[in-house]
Order: structure tokens, then C-alpha cells, then sequence
């Protein structure tokens, strides 16, 4: 999708030294960064999705281990006390 303008970038930047002397290939580096920042904000969009179909999943899973990890350190430490008593 953004390889046309960004090899015209580089083409203008690398072959044309007086234009790049002049920063006349800025509009053509803008085109190509906001072409490149509009397939990031695309791809994002569809990971967003991906992401929000299982929600709810991925919270519940990431309480349930918060909770086994809390769970697992309370019975550390109370057998930890258990053996300082005796």
C-alpha cells in the first residue's frame, strides 16, 4: 500500500542531491509517513477488535490468576509461620 510513496522518497532523496540539498522531498516524506501511520492505525483497529471479541475472557483469566498467585503466596507465607512458631 505505501511502497509507491516511499520509494519515490528515497528515489527523489538519494538520486536528486540538489533537491535534497533544497529539502524539496519533505512533501513526499510527509506522504509516505502518514501513509505508513495510516496502515498502523488500520492494523491497530483490527487487533483492537480481535482484542475486544475476548475481553472479557482475558480479564476473567487475568483475575484468576492474580487470585491463585495472591492465594499461593498467603499459604507460603503461613506455613513460613508456622515454621518460625515451632
Amino acid at each position: 500500500m505505501c511502497r509507491k510513496p516511499i520509494q519515490d522518497y528515497f528515489v527523489c532523496r538519494d538520486k536528486n542531491k540538489i533537491l535534497q540539498l533544497f529539502n524539496l522531498c519533505a512533501p513526499m516524506k510527509e506522504q509516505f509517513c502518514a501513509c505508513i501511520n495510516e496502515v498502523f492505525v488500520k492494523n491497530h483497529e483490527r487487533g483492537d477488535k480481535k482484542f475486544n471479541a475476548q475481553r472479557n475472557e482475558y480479564f476473567e483469566e487475568q483475575r484468576n490468576r492474580r487470585l491463585s498467585k495472591m492465594m499461593a503466596h498467603v499459604e507460603d507465607s503461613m506455613e513460613k509461620r508456622k515454621k518460625l512458631q515451632d
